[in-house]
């Protein structure tokens, strides 16, 4: 038996399949405290490229200041991943009113033939007005 067929018994579905969350109602964030930021995203057994692309927009007064920005992905086995997408330590200044987009991509193991669910929360911590936040996820079946 070839690798690329152990590969393709030990998939479920078809290889270079994608799947995404749908778009997600951007949530205004609380300092300090995490929030759900993502549709959920279900994935069946297999290996997975899993892209998130984050959506943060400062209040339009000018006055948002960002002192980190983290994104943890869950699914139903446990914590996946923890990305820091901005650290700017405690004396951040304020950020310009602005969408600032940002991407990551993890490798999602699935390793049960139960279907494996996906959510991003962010985390903020920082003065001023608060932004918000939306998580768009889109994965691709490596394996």
């Amino acid at each position: 038996m070839s690798y690329s067929s152990v590969l393709q018994i030990a998939s479920n579905g078809d290889l270079g399949a994608g799947k995404g969350s749908g778009a997600f109602v951007p949530v205004v964030l609380a300092t300090g405290v995490s929030a759900v930021a993502s549709n959920r995203l279900y994935l069946e057994q297999g290996v997975w490229s899993l892209d998130k692309t984050i959506t943060l927009t400062t209040n339009g007064d000018g006055t948002t200041e960002i002192d980190s920005l983290v994104l943890t992905m869950l699914n139903e086995l446990g914590n996946v991943s923890i990305n820091t997408i901005i650290w700017n330590g405690a004396t951040a200044g304020a950020y310009p009113s602005a969408s600032l987009p940002f991407q990551t991509t993890d490798i999602a193991l699935c390793p049960s033939t139960a279907s494996n669910e996906f959510i991003a929360e962010i985390t903020w911590s920082g003065a001023g007005s608060p932004p918000s936040v939306s998580v768009l996820l889109n994965a691709t079946k490596i394996v």
